[in-house]
């Protein structure tokens, strides 16, 4: 199996939309069983999860039992489009929750980026000696799964050098899932947050001005083309993000994301992840996923401590700063962070500069890798 097949919904780059009309629905002519099989599995997994009061209920709980429905051979998908819709309305609450105050103080948050790319360095290092020199990899497929740079970014790039896709694929994906679980989880555990089941602000569609809505929808389909020229990463999550942004900060729009959309954005997006394991079966690669599993969860205790060390120095929250470090989604990581109360324009500024430095820096830093080391 092609790794490609094994990322149907890709972390941080998505298709631009809208996508031809004819083609959704022929897609969901063909594969309507196994998508009506993810939601229903996805929802019940959402249901256990705000019954037994799990951290990010609507995305955990349906991860994880389609995930292991997946795993156990059951034919689950979520459409690449449908995941992109559900990044617009996760872009449009980020942008309404834009505090006024955000150019003041993204001056503080200089100290804090610079310890994102010290962060990358430290982290894919040690990534990389331990996937070369414990799981075996040859450099490439090595370094190309020790970067925590996105599913699909990290498979293409490490294909064209070479490396093996499957590989790199499954252990982006191991380390997506883990940080997801783990995060939140420790979060509860350890820093006193009690999951309350609310998939957002507690709004309802009561609380929005439908004109506020209408300008939403039109800012975020004007912004979305515009964020994929400049080559932003998820553009259907960072063009309305920006664009509503700008309003709520002129003040044209002022209304909440009601939670009844974010429920169901959660729940698809929480899908989709664990729809990533189609075809995976573990015990043909149960070692990979342990090899994932591990680095993930190293790179987890690794952001830990490098925000302990950035905390003084940067004057900021250890709190926001591991969600800002921690090597998950954009979408995932500034989700647990709105959960948390913690500033999701910080969350989201710090995996941006992550990600531009790992995609910017890793054909480079691969061109001169492979000199020293093949």
């Amino acid at each position: 199996m092609r790794a490609r097949e094994l990322i149907p919904n890709p972390e941080n780059r998505t298709p631009p939309l809208p996508i031809p009309v004819s083609n959704a629905l022929n897609e969901l002519r063909e594969k309507w069983r196994p998508l009506a099989l993810a939601m229903l599995l996805g929802a019940i997994g959402a249901a256990v999860a705000v019954h037994l009061t799990l951290p990010l209920p609507w995305m955990l709980g349906p991860m994880v039992v389609t995930a292991v429905a997946a795993m156990s051979g059951v034919r689950v998908w979520i459409p690449t489009w449908l995941r992109s819709s559900m990044f617009i309305v996760m872009g449009i609450m980020f942008g309404a929750g834009i505090p006024p105050d955000i150019a003041q103080q993204m001056q503080t948050w200089m100290i804090s980026s610079a310890g994102v790319v010290i962060y990358v360095i430290v982290t894919g290092a040690a990534m990389f000696l331990y996937y070369h020199r414990v799981a075996g990899y040859e450099p490439v497929t090595a370094y190309f799964s020790a970067m925590p740079g996105g599913v699909l970014p990290m498979t293409i790039i490490g294909g064209s050098f070479g490396g093996d896709e499957r590989i790199i694929s499954l252990m982006q994906i191991s380390r997506l899932a883990g940080v997801v679980i783990l995060i939140p989880v420790s979060f509860r555990l350890f820093a006193g947050y009690e999951p309350t089941g609310s998939a957002g602000t507690d709004a309802h569609f009561d609380d929005v001005a439908p004109l506020d809505a209408v300008i939403w929808l039109l800012a975020s389909v004007a912004a979305i083309p515009l964020a994929g020229r400049l080559r932003l990463p998820s553009p259907t999550l960072m063009g309305p993000l920006l664009a509503v942004g700008a309003l709520s900060l002129a003040g044209v729009v002022s209304s909440p994301m009601p939670d009844e959309p974010m429920a169901a954005a959660q729940l698809i997006i929480g899908t989709s992840v664990g729809a990533m394991y189609n075809g995976v079966k573990v015990r043909e690669v149960g070692v990979y996923l342990v090899h994932g599993s591990i680095a993930g969860t190293s790179m987890v205790v690794l952001a830990l401590l490098m925000a302990l060390a950035a905390g003084p120095i940067s004057g900021l929250e250890p709190q926001a700063l591991i969600l800002g470090y921690a090597p998950g989604g954009f979408v995932e990581m500034a989700l647990i962070g709105f959960a948390l109360g913690i500033e999701v324009t910080f969350v989201i500024t710090h995996q941006l500069v992550r990600f531009l430095f790992i995609v910017a820096g890793a054909p480079i830093i691969m061109a001169q890798l492979k000199k020293r080391l093949l």
